[in-house]
């Protein structure tokens, strides 16, 4: 087949390959109230494969066996959606975005066709890793190859996909990584610009004119941590306020210590913010996470304390001491908490409103009393020490509670 066809019909394998299990369709029954649009699918889809990516490269199996199985579990998946997708009246700010996305694929692509080269690291160890799996052999074929202790994940993906196409073609591998750049770069311009096809167009053409780099394209693995790194940050915008959610973060930034040893840097600092992001939605939580929460905070304190600069501000072995003794401390305090419960059902207190009686009603409004204390969550105007009178009235769309003097 003509190589400019088979180029067209890679972007056509990777926009099918990566069409399910999440959808423009099922989206909203998977995470209720988000907006989530096309690109976001996408990136969702390539995180899930890459996770069965990971896993399967440490499986000894058929690389092309798998590739039809999703082709063949995507057809069947697709079918299911067909008549919503033929009922489905898309906009022509959709279709126009979605012809901008083709055109900027498809142009790269073909500069990447026309530039033929792999730089220093690709020619000195990377490349062979991807030749390992496009011939067949497992993750412990990497032993006999140079820098054998660097991650994989970036390698496979390049030979399973050079494998899987229509010309097997070396670079036909790393279009993919072309695609996953382009396809996160959509997702959050999308979320962020909303339907100003205008501004999604001149920001995208802005941010590709300064991030793309044919040079790293060639064999480095660099742009597998800059899409990862974008497309989580812009799912911190969706997912920071649902815990459950937050969890498909820590899904996806483990990802980048598979692609580069620098990606282990990245994946303790993520940990560690979506850790926060966790730790500060309620006191309850903690009863849960605390466990869970100190692992980030300790890899980054020694991260921290192996870099020589800071050795100035403080005594090292101390240091060390006073880390390991608030990691035992977090541990045991929140040991008798670490429950499957308390981590996807956060602890809710049991408030007893059997003791709140009305006080009466002032200028229309109702206020309430609590005998024993227990006004907290209740819903409606509570005092736990009632007084005599109280004068009502609203300023500004602020009601406003005065009163006369205690009991």
């Amino acid at each position: 087949m003509n190589e400019n066809l088979s180029i067209i019909f890679q972007l056509i394998i990777f926009l099918f390959f990566f069409s399910t299990p999440i959808n423009i369709f099922n989206k909203n029954i998977i995470f209720k109230n988000r907006y989530l649009n096309l690109y976001d699918c996408f990136s969702l889809n390539i995180f899930i494969h890459l996770n069965f990516f990971l896993i399967y490269s440490f499986l000894n199996l058929s690389a092309e066996n798998y590739f039809y199985l999703i082709l063949i579990l995507n057809t069947i998946f697709n079918f299911f959606y067909l008549k919503k997708f033929n009922n489905y009246k898309f906009s022509l700010n959709e279709i126009y975005v979605f012809i901008i996305f083709i055109v900027i694929l498809l142009s790269i692509f073909f500069d990447i066709s026309a530039n033929l080269r792999l730089e220093w690291d690709a020619l000195s160890h990377w490349i062979y890793k991807a030749r390992n799996f496009y011939d067949g052999g497992d993750i412990q074929n990497l032993k006999n190859l140079e820098f054998a202790e660097y991650p994989h994940l970036g390698t496979y993906i390049w030979g399973f996909f050079w494998k899987n196409s229509l010309v097997e073609l070396e670079y036909f591998g790393r279009l993919f990584y072309v695609f996953f750049y382009v396809v996160t770069l959509f997702a959050i311009h999308k979320y962020i610009f909303k339907k100003n096809l205008f501004l999604i167009f001149l920001s995208l053409i802005f941010i590709i004119l300064i991030t793309y780099d044919p040079f790293i394209l060639s064999g480095y693995q660099e742009y597998l941590i800059f899409s990862t790194l974008v497309i989580i940050s812009r799912f911190v915008l969706v997912f920071r306020t649902n815990i459950k959610n937050l969890l498909i973060l820590l899904l996806i930034s483990h990802l980048l210590m598979w692609f580069k040893d620098e990606g282990l840097f990245y994946f303790i600092i993520f940990s560690f913010v979506i850790s926060m992001f966790i730790w500060f939605q309620a006191p309850e939580i903690r009863f849960g996470w605390g466990i869970l929460i100190v692992f980030p905070c300790l890899f980054l304190a020694m991260s921290i304390l192996n870099f020589s600069n800071f050795e100035i501000f403080y005594n090292k072995n101390i240091f060390m001491i006073c880390i390991l003794a608030f990691f035992s401390l977090s541990i045991l305090k929140n040991f008798d908490d670490l429950t499957y419960r308390n981590l996807v059902i956060p602890y809710e207190k049991k408030w007893d409103y059997s003791q709140i009686t009305s006080i009466g009603k002032f200028n229309g409004e109702e206020i309430f009393s609590s005998y024993n204390w227990q006004c907290a969550d209740f819903p409606g105007i509570c005092v736990n020490q009632k007084k005599e009178n109280y004068h009502v009235y609203k300023k500004y769309n602020y009601l406003i509670f005065l009163n006369d003097k205690s009991e």
